[in-house]
């Protein structure tokens, strides 16, 4: 006995229905499960700059860290790795700050896979105390000279280095200095005055801080030193 057309149809129809019940479920737990998530933390303080602190960050995929401002564009980058927390990241600057002020700096981390922006904190930066930046040089390729040496062309290129602001201060002594150098009162060391030679083109080396408090026998400097005493014995 055959089973009516109406039923079998209604079975059918039941059937893609679950069928496309379950397809939708298994794409929505799939939609949630792959959104990434991460978090910033990127509080105001001061720089020298060379580089910023992010208190903290964090990601759960795969991705980029980089700091950037309207001003100056991107200041560094670095990576970070799904699943880790980092504490006190400090990011150096790829081309240093050399002028003390203010700049709103914004730190954004960027999905690794889809490179879109998944956080992102602003803070501002006061600039003190900053380097002394000396500029680099900008790529440039330079041709073979053999004449001067150079037998294969090569490209150039020099980037900008820093280094500390510092003043120079006289150290006040007591004593002047004076133009004997055979001793120099209120320095950090004493220098001896040198043994005359017969020989004006034999000359022994200084006697420096190294040979302070020894006998004079111990004050030897070199072979042509042990010679003059040799002679004037």
């Amino acid at each position: 006995m055959s089973e009516p057309k109406s039923t079998r149809r209604t079975l059918f129809q039941l059937a893609g229905a679950g069928l496309v019940s379950a397809a939708s479920l298994a794409s929505n737990t799939a939609g949630a499960t792959s959104d990434p998530d991460a978090s910033l933390v990127f509080d105001e303080q001061t720089s020298d700059g060379t580089s910023i602190t992010i208190a903290e960050a964090s990601s759960s995929v795969d991705g980029m860290l980089a700091a950037r401002s309207d001003e100056t564009g991107e200041f560094g980058r670095t990576t970070i790795e799904a699943g880790t927390t980092i504490e006190d990241l400090t990011l150096e600057f790829s081309e240093p700050i050399g002028d003390d002020g203010e700049i709103d700096i914004a730190v954004s981390i960027y999905d690794g896979e889809t490179r879109q922006g998944i956080a992102r904190e602003v803070a501002t930066v006061t600039f003190e105390d900053t380097v002394d930046v000396v500029p680099g040089v900008d790529e440039r390729f330079v041709e073979a000279d053999p004449s001067s040496g150079f037998n294969y062309p090569y490209y150039l290129r020099a980037g900008s280095t820093c280094r500390r602001r510092s003043a120079a201060r006289a150290r006040r002594t007591d004593s002047p200095y004076t133009d004997d150098m055979g001793s120099a009162d209120g320095g950090a060391s004493r220098i001896k005055k040198r043994p005359r030679t017969k020989n004006p083109y034999l000359e022994p080396a200084e006697i420096g801080a190294h040979g302070r408090g020894r006998p004079e026998s111990q004050h030897g400097v070199g072979p042509i030193d042990r010679d003059q005493r040799r002679r004037r014995q």
